[in-house]
């Protein structure tokens, strides 16, 4: 009995472990598709001026004028574990 609990606890890190492993690796492939770039300090993410807009003689982003904002937020929030530094 002691011998197969031993196994189903085995079985169950394993399948945690390759669970906790995917979600990583969607994390790092988000993040790459958002032109994400490994540095010393973490994964490093670029804003260009072309992806914001603003409205014209405003300090306010027009509605839709952030969409690769929109996307880093929504990954943040899908992992609050995550950090990030403006």
């Amino acid at each position: 009995a002691v011998r197969q609990q031993a196994e189903v606890d085995r079985q169950v890190v394993q399948k945690a472990s390759g669970a906790a492993e995917a979600r990583l690796r969607d994390l790092y492939a988000q993040l790459i598709a958002l032109g994400g770039r490994q540095t010393e300090h973490g994964i490093l993410l670029r804003l260009a001026e072309s992806d914001l807009t603003f409205t014209p003689s405003q300090a306010a982003l027009s509605p839709g004028g952030a969409p690769r904002l929109q996307r880093i937020a929504e990954l943040l929030i899908q992992h609050p574990e995550l950090n990030g530094h403006i």
